[in-house]
């Protein structure tokens, strides 16, 4: 009785370990990409932040290393206006920062007077991993 218990254990155990290779083997671990690193927006900001219909704004800022915050240069920076807007003198802007991974873009306030939110986005690319900013607010007038 005991020989045919530990024959039917032996079986399972053998089956379970053959079914445990297979799965192994046809689902291979995913390496994963740990050389990509963090980026922050250390400076973000609007001049003026109070604007009329259409009048034209600037935008400062700069992109950083997040953990050793060195200058992030030559990546693209793109913006969006929270609520968003459809307008054509408001267009999607992208910019790109220079060696000291400083922007500065120009804008045109939407026409509607309101409370909005501008936004900047690294898109991400071979080294840093995309990242948003914090919103900054500005109001349009009348």
């Amino acid at each position: 009785m005991y020989f045919i218990i530990f024959l039917l254990f032996s079986i399972t155990i053998t089956t379970v370990g053959n079914t445990y290779g297979q799965n192994q083997s046809m689902n291979p671990i995913q390496l994963q990409d740990y050389s990509k690193q963090f980026a922050e927006f250390s400076q973000f900001i609007i001049i003026p932040n109070a604007l009329k219909p259409g009048q034209t704004y600037t935008v400062y800022g700069q992109v950083i290393n997040f953990l050793s915050g060195e200058q992030i240069a030559n990546t693209t920076i793109s913006f969006r206006i929270f609520p968003p807007v459809v307008d054509i003198s408001t267009p999607f802007n992208t910019t790109i920062t220079d060696p000291a991974g400083n922007f500065k873009i120009s804008f045109k306030a939407p026409s509607q007077p309101s409370f909005y939110y501008l936004g900047a986005y690294l898109t991400g690319n071979k080294n840093y991993y995309p990242t948003d900013s914090e919103p900054v607010p500005f109001v349009v007038f009348k």
